[in-house]
């Protein structure tokens, strides 16, 4: 449990990464099955994803690999960015045409600076997933890392993932029971959001806007219903397709019971294990107003 000033420092920091993150539209992020080949190791569930750009001759890269133990609680998407001209091209390049571009032996490669001698990628597009990726982050230095679609220092991010885990619930919410109400997106993963939205909600494109834009997060639209569902709810999430307005309703129901709201409840925000108030949805979110 946080003591009050803990609290006011973890929603300090979670406040600044928010801001700094809603300052301009959110970058893709890969997802596990297309971007296999760029993890730096095997995917894991439950770890918060991290974007970043190498060259590979560059000396901070390479300390950078060197050192990426410091990496082992992220999800690692690496791609091959060669801002330092002709040389680095090349070496991508061949790089590129290894079956795994980021696999051990291309990595012992770029930390004693040579190429890489790896099996051939045959069929794979390593080339084109690489580059859709470096066009779409565009970075102008390197090393550099992506969080939520935006640029963030390690400290940054560090102090980021770690302080969202220690905003002490109310309640233990298991969000496997929710996953039909997730919304369908790539996320950073450094934690769930519900978001618990009142009878006649109207305000869809500012809650979505939102979502789109805080893509460090797993989201949940728990929408009620007044005979069908909305339009925007079945867009975004799977659940029309696979349960009956009731059994939405239904779930719904369970999860407000849990942190003791009534029917008539306004629009609430659940990070992970707690019910935030309006203060912590501006901070932790990022939300503005809705």
């Amino acid at each position: 449990m946080c003591s009050l000033k803990e609290l006011v420092l973890v929603l300090l920091v979670c406040a600044s990464f928010s801001t700094a993150i809603a300052e301009s539209n959110p970058l893709p992020i890969p997802d596990s099955k297309d971007y296999r080949a760029f993890l730096l190791k095997e995917w894991n569930p439950s770890q918060p994803s991290v974007v970043m750009m190498l060259d590979p001759f560059c000396p901070y890269c390479i300390r950078t690999l060197e050192q990426k133990e410091r990496l082992k609680n992220y999800n690692v998407f690496l791609f091959w960015s060669p801002i330092l001209g002709v040389s680095s091209e090349k070496r991508v390049a061949e790089i590129l045409a290894c079956k795994r571009p980021v696999g051990p032996s291309v990595i012992f490669a770029v930390t004693g600076r040579k190429s890489p001698k790896c099996s051939p990628r045959g069929e794979q597009d390593h080339p084109r997933l690489n580059q859709a990726m470096v066009d779409a982050y565009s970075p102008q230095a390197v090393p550099a890392y992506y969080f939520g679609g935006r640029r963030v220092s390690l400290n940054q991010l560090n102090r980021y993932v770690s302080t969202i885990g220690t905003i002490a619930g109310t309640a233990s919410v298991d969000w496997e029971r929710y996953e039909i109400f997730r919304v369908a997106q790539p996320s950073n993963r450094v934690g769930h959001v519900g978001v618990i939205l009142p009878e006649n909600f109207q305000r869809w494109d500012s809650l979505l806007r939102i979502i789109r834009n805080a893509t460090q997060f797993e989201w949940h639209i728990l929408s009620a219903f007044n005979g069908a569902p909305a339009q925007q709810f079945c867009e975004a999430t799977s659940a029309c397709d696979k349960a009956s307005a009731q059994e939405l309703d239904n779930k719904r129901e369970e999860l407000m019971m849990l942190f003791g709201l009534s029917s008539d409840t306004e629009l609430r925000f659940i990070l992970n294990d707690k019910l935030l108030n309006r203060d912590e949805v501006a901070r932790v979110l990022g939300t503005g107003s809705i």
